[in-house]
């Protein structure tokens, strides 16, 4: 299927059996799997969310601001004790900042946990620990290149250079060190070693980041400014790392 019309061009191992109806601002799919002949199989798939062009549009965003735009990877943040979402991240050229979303699998609700700089895309999303903290890293790509090249001269630009980053720390606002903090390492994450993927067992939520209306607020990566782990609120913020160029050596350090 391609721009709403039949089209088998890419369709090299079937029959083009698959045929939907055309959705410019893309969607994310749930697949049911089922073991068939003792391999686990999908045996059904239904759109789960997709972005809609009918509402919440302007004249520099072509798919609905509150929803999401040709999400691209998505992170699972588990499933134990209420803590059933996902994170998506858009590459878009549909919205003028792409963003960051938490997807509550239980309820459904959309939290924007993420804007990023103008025609930048948002990917490497995920939950880590990091020394005995928790931090969820975003990778913002290519700012100014799918929208707004002109802006990257702007008074508000920081260049177009990409950014490595985290929204965080969780864990560590209450005066303890990341070591010795208890809110992570008692809540039964399950840590794989340093620096591996954290499945949260816990209710998580995030504060929900206002779509950008400002040049300046434009031009910057904002990220939630809260996240609530089980009952415990931890003061959040987007934290750059590294930009793409920046010369490291064998290893960087993360201060937080």
């Amino acid at each position: 299927m391609g721009k709403g019309k039949e089209d088998d061009s890419y369709d090299v191992c079937g029959h083009n059996d698959i045929r939907l109806p055309y959705n410019g601002c893309g969607c994310v799919y749930q697949m049911d799997l089922e073991e068939v002949d003792g391999w686990m199989q999908i045996t059904k798939a239904r759109g789960y969310l997709c972005g809609d062009k009918n509402a919440g549009t302007s004249d520099f965003d072509s798919c609905d601001v509150n929803n999401i735009a040709s999400p691209d990877n998505l992170g699972w943040l588990g499933k134990k004790n209420g803590a059933n979402a996902i994170f998506i991240a858009e590459d878009t050229s549909s919205h003028q900042n792409d963003f960051g979303w938490m997807v509550d699998l239980n309820t459904g609700e959309r939290t924007r946990f993420l804007t990023s700089v103008y025609g930048a895309e948002v990917t490497g999303v995920g939950l880590y620990e990091y020394e005995g903290c928790s931090v969820m890293t975003a990778v913002i790509q290519h700012p100014y290149e799918e929208t707004d090249p002109e802006l990257v001269d702007s008074p508000f630009s920081q260049g177009d250079n990409g950014y490595l980053g985290y929204i965080g720390p969780i864990g560590c606002k209450d005066g303890s060190t990341c070591q010795s903090s208890g809110a992570i390492s008692h809540n039964e994450f399950i840590m794989i070693g340093d620096g591996k993927p954290l499945y949260n067992s816990t209710h998580f939520s995030m504060q929900h980041v206002h779509i950008p209306r400002t040049e300046q607020l434009e031009s910057q990566n904002v990220g939630s400014s809260w996240v609530k782990l089980g009952d415990r609120k931890y003061e959040t913020s987007f934290v750059t790392i590294l930009r793409s160029h920046d010369q490291v050596g064998t290893e960087v350090s993360l201060t937080i």
